[in-house]
C-alpha cells in the first residue's frame, strides 16, 4: 500500500481517510465451513507471519480482520 500512495499528498489522504470511515461497517458472517477454510488458507500462506495470527496488524501492515469481503477479494486479486 504503502508504494500505492507514493506522490498522494496529505489533502488527499484526508479526503481518502474521510471516504473510508464513512463506509458501512462490516457483517459479521462466520459460517463455520467458509470461516474454517479461510482460516487454514491464511496459515497455508502465511498472512497470520506479518498480520498477526489474529490479522489485527502489526507496525506498518494493515489489518485484515473485520475488512469488507468485497475490499479483501479485489485486493487478493491484485
Amino acid at each position: 500500500m504503502n508504494e500505492a500512495m507514493t506522490g498522494v499528498c496529505n489533502e488527499d489522504l484526508g479526503i481518502i481517510a474521510d471516504l473510508l470511515s464513512r463506509l458501512p461497517p462490516p457483517v459479521e458472517r462466520r459460517r463455520c465451513g467458509v470461516y474454517r477454510s479461510c482460516k487454514n488458507a491464511v496459515h497455508q500462506h502465511r498472512c497470520d507471519v506479518c498480520h498477526n495470527p489474529d490479522l489485527s496488524s502489526r507496525e506498518n501492515i494493515p489489518r485484515i480482520a473485520g475488512q469488507r469481503d468485497d475490499y479483501l477479494l479485489k485486493v487478493l486479486r491484485v
